[in-house]
C-alpha cells in the first residue's frame, strides 16, 4: 500500500517524539562531567616559594637546638633572648659562618664542639668559670701576666763591713756595690724605688757588754727618716760577745734615700761588724702627691 508523503513526514516526527528523550538520557549518563578549569589555583599548585627568613623572639622559655645549625647569612641573623639562657647541644659539630654579632647580655649554653668561621664580635662580655671548669692555654703562645703588687724588678745585694775603736756606737753607711768605700755611700737612683727584703750580719763587742740598740736607719729621701729595728741574738764568747741578726724586711727607699747600720752598746770598747741585705728595685711612675713613686 503505497503512502502518502504527508503521512510519513507524520509518522517519523512521531518516531522521534518518542525515542529521542530515552537516548539522550543515556548520553549524558555515559560522560563524566570534567570539573571547572581553574587557572590561579592550577599555578599555586604547581609553584614552590623560596624560603623566607623568620626573625626569631624568645621572650621567656628556653629554646633547646638539637642537630647541625648551619648560618649562611652575611648579615646578622635577626634572633632576639630576653630573660633566659639558650641551650644548644649539638649531636655533631655546630658549623656557624658567617658574621655573628652578640649585643646586649644574653647568655648562651654550648654543649659539644661548636665551630665558629668568619668575624664573631661579642663587645666586652662578662666570662664567668664554674666551678670544674678547664681552662688551657698554649704554651707556645702562652699569655703574659703582670702581678701588681709585685712589679717588674732589679735585684740588689748591699754589703758593709766596718771596725771602730773606743767608741759606744756606730753609723755604718751602706757603701755603692759598684765603688764599695764609707765616702761613697749607696744612694737610691732617681726614678727608682728600692725595696728591702733580707737583713743579716754581725756585731762583735768586748766580752761582758750588751747591746743597746740595732737597727736600720733610712734617711735622705722620701718618704720621711725612719728606722727598722732588728732582732739581735746575743752569743758570749771567751773574748767578746757576738751579736748576730738575720730576719726578713719589707723596708722602702726611694729616690735620694740612703741606708746605715747603726748599733749601740753599754760602754765604750772595740766594735766589729758585717751587714749584708738583699732587695731589688722597681721603676717608679710619674709622682703624685700621696705618692712619690706609684706603681706605672
Amino acid at each position: 500500500m503505497r503512502t502518502k508523503p504527508g503521512i510519513r513526514l507524520l509518522l517519523a516526527m512521531l518516531f522521534v517524539l518518542s525515542v529521542g528523550p530515552s537516548l539522550l538520557a543515556q548520553q549524558k549518563s555515559g560522560q563524566e562531567t570534567p570539573p571547572p578549569h581553574d587557572g590561579a589555583n592550577t599555578n599555586k599548585r604547581h609553584m614552590t616559594s623560596p624560603p623566607i627568613p623568620v626573625p626569631v623572639t624568645v621572650v621567656n622559655p628556653s629554646v633547646p637546638v638539637n642537630g647541625s645549625v648551619n648560618v649562611t647569612n652575611t648579615a646578622p641573623i635577626p634572633v632576639s633572648v630576653g630573660n633566659t639562657a639558650v641551650p644548644i647541644t649539638a649531636a655533631t659539630p655546630l658549623p656557624v659562618s658567617g658574621n655573628v654579632n652578640v649585643s646586649n647580655t644574653v647568655p648562651v649554653q654550648v654543649t659539644n664542639t661548636v665551630q665558629v668561621q668568619g668575624t664573631v664580635d661579642i663587645g666586652t662580655p662578662t666570662v664567668n668559670l664554674g666551678s670544674g671548669t678547664n681552662l688551657k692555654l698554649d704554651t707556645s703562645s702562652p699569655v703574659p701576666v703582670r702581678d701588681v703588687d709585685n712589679p717588674e724588678r732589679r735585684l740588689i745585694m748591699l754589703t758593709t763591713s766596718y771596725v771602730a775603736v773606743g767608741s759606744a756606737s756606730l753609723s755604718v753607711p751602706v757603701p755603692n756595690p759598684v765603688n764599695p768605700s764609707l765616702v761613697n755611700p749607696y744612694i737610691v737612683p732617681n726614678g727608682k724605688r728600692l725595696v728591702l727584703d733580707y737583713v743579716s750580719g754581725y756585731v762583735s763587742i768586748p766580752a761582758g757588754r750588751l747591746p743597746r740598740s740595732l737597727e736600720l736607719d733610712i734617711f735622705g729621701g722620701n718618704p720621711p727618716p725612719y728606722d727598722v729595728s732588728l732582732i739581735p741574738y746575743v752569743t758570749n764568747l771567751t773574748d767578746s760577745t757576738l751579736i748576730h741578726f738575720s730576719q726578713p724586711v719589707r723596708a722602702y727607699a726611694d729616690a735620694g734615700s740612703q741606708i746605715a747600720l747603726f748599733f749601740g752598746m753599754d760602754g765604750t770598747g772595740s766594735m766589729t761588724t758585717s751587714v749584708q741585705m738583699t732587695g731589688h728595685l722597681i721603676d717608679c711612675g710619674t709622682p703624685a702627691a700621696d705618692d712619690p713613686c706609684p706603681v706605672p
